[in-house]
């Protein structure tokens, strides 16, 4: 067997990695995960051991999500996701350590695909919304949604286009999660023009993490009205 990775880090492994014991039974997936949700990796940050044949690791590459939220942000506003919801929110759940607390990931797009079983008992996306909450609730009383409308009134998804042209580049995702959290938009309606601004983004320079503020925001107020269902 040929490593593909420097002595030195042969040597690191080699301290981090004891012992490994596969204690079930042989089944058809071809490969194993070790250590998802174990602190021991946390120190080998970027690193992946795998030990499979050729043909299936073609076939766990490609059934393992990217999971960086700007992908995410990608998927959704272009309908271009390679992976189906039951994998990416299960590997947003298992790959915790990966995201910071603040950090915007629009999951909830997911949440809204799959069976409930899946996240129901997560007290991972529980403290994540928890989290959520307060931020959207903070944001909305920020400088930054300060009279952003400028009296304008803003009716329909194409009043917004034409106002989010007359604003400067830092507010432009920004006014979209303001007339969604105030109710002037529904969330579909909001979506609409996100995603016209995100296919625009290189002439409206908008900012990124507004951008998946404003998405991971419209897909938690579907989530949480299902949930009341």
């Amino acid at each position: 067997m040929e490593p593909s990775t420097s002595p030195s880090m042969i040597r690191k492994f080699r301290k981090l990695v004891k012992k490994i014991v596969i204690s079930t039974e042989p089944d058809d997936s071809g490969y194993i995960l070790l250590g998802m949700n174990d602190s021991t990796f946390n120190s080998v940050e970027g690193k992946v051991i795998a030990i499979t044949d050729q043909n299936y690791m073609r076939m766990l590459l490609k059934n393992i999500p990217n999971m960086k939220g700007e992908d995410l942000v990608n998927y959704i506003l272009t309908d271009t996701s390679e992976y189906n919801p039951d994998a990416i929110v299960n590997h947003f759940l298992n790959a915790r350590n990966v995201y910071r607390k603040d950090q915007y990931v629009p999951i909830y797009h997911y949440l809204l695909q799959v069976d409930k079983s899946i996240y129901i008992d997560s007290e991972f996306l529980k403290k994540y919304t928890e989290i959520k909450k307060d931020q959207f609730d903070r944001k909305i009383t920020s400088s930054a949604c300060q009279n952003i409308l400028g009296g304008k009134s803003i009716r329909t998804a194409e009043d917004l286009k034409k106002h989010i042209e007359t604003l400067p580049n830092y507010k432009r995702a920004i006014a979209i999660f303001y007339c969604t959290y105030k109710g002037i938009l529904s969330p579909d309606e909001a979506t609409e023009v996100l995603k016209w601004t995100y296919v625009n983004r290189d002439r409206l320079k908008i900012v990124e993490s507004d951008v998946n503020l404003t998405l991971t925001y419209i897909g938690f107020v579907k989530w949480s009205e299902k949930q009341e269902q």
